[in-house]
């Protein structure tokens, strides 16, 4: 069998095959049950049903789903150690949580029931905890490159795990590798409608005003200082604009990402880690 060399930024105490999407553990561990899928299928006709105003359909979707967080709620609370492999680190329902970023659960009307869930979520499941994304509320989806290397970066998580594209787990060491391997795409998006000229989209204004007061503001500055100055010419400033944008994508996505230690996700035996993360 042929040896793939490790990818940059990836962790050398882990197995080389973890750039390979269809040899990742985490990937693998996704659910293909034939109980869930008839489940969904049954969840999908109430809902369908439900849009068309069905009010027991509606009823029974919102009962369904209070009923299985509820359950989640006391399945989590017992710690279930797998039963086969692959050998996690931590209990079933914690495991998932943990590499989660949103967990099903109830919302309650009385505060304290409330905190309740939260605590348990949060400090016993350790939601997101090996997340890739930095959920832990240290960036903002208000700033307008943060929501779309998020979108970029979930497009890119797709098509990774479809074995479409190779990329190690996305997190704060290669995501400058992530960002380069969506950058065409990126351009391409919102050039699309402007002829190719990405930085004409309306998502980027503020970028383009920036851009012209800054130069106005220096040919202001090296007038007053008795140089003789002219603004830009529109093609200059449109690339003064585009590394810009370029620039804080790529600042983006590093700031979205966190540091993840995903080899402690699974046991050790015999020194070998149980995952190629």
């Amino acid at each position: 069998m042929k040896t793939r060399k490790h990818h940059p930024g990836e962790d050398p105490n882990l197995p080389p095959g973890n750039i390979a999407p269809k040899d990742s553990a985490i990937d693998n561990l996704r659910p293909t049950d034939t109980a869930a899928a008839d489940a969904r299928a049954a969840i999908n006709d109430l809902r369908n049903r439900a849009t068309l105003g069905e009010f027991e359909a509606a009823w029974e979707l919102v009962a369904i789903a209070s009923e299985t967080a509820h359950e989640l709620f006391m399945l989590s609370k017992m710690k279930i150690q797998p039963s086969a492999q692959p050998a996690l680190a931590f209990p079933v329902f914690q495991f998932i949580a943990s590499i989660s970023s949103s967990w099903p659960g109830l919302f309650y009307a009385h505060k304290e029931q409330r905190g309740k869930m939260e605590r348990h979520v949060f400090k016993t499941l350790g939601l997101a905890d090996y997340h890739p994304i930095n959920t832990a509320g240290g960036f903002s989806f208000a700033k307008s490159t943060n929501a779309m290397a998020w979108n970029l970066y979930r497009r890119l998580n797709t098509r990774r795990i479809a074995g479409e594209i190779q990329l190690p787990l996305f997190s704060r060491i290669v995501s400058k590798d992530w960002w380069k391997a969506g950058r065409k795409e990126f351009v391409e998006e919102f050039g699309r409608e402007h002829g190719g000229d990405f930085t004409k989209h309306p998502a980027f204004k503020t970028y383009r005003e920036n851009a012209e007061r800054s130069d106005k503001e220096r040919v202001r500055k090296e007038k007053k200082a008795g140089v003789r100055s002219t603004l830009l010419l529109a093609s200059q400033l449109r690339d003064e604009v585009r590394k810009a944008i370029l620039k804080d994508m790529e600042r983006s996505f590093a700031t979205i990402a966190k540091r993840v230690d995903y080899k402690t996700l699974f046991e050790s035996r015999g020194g070998v880690v149980r995952a190629a993360s």
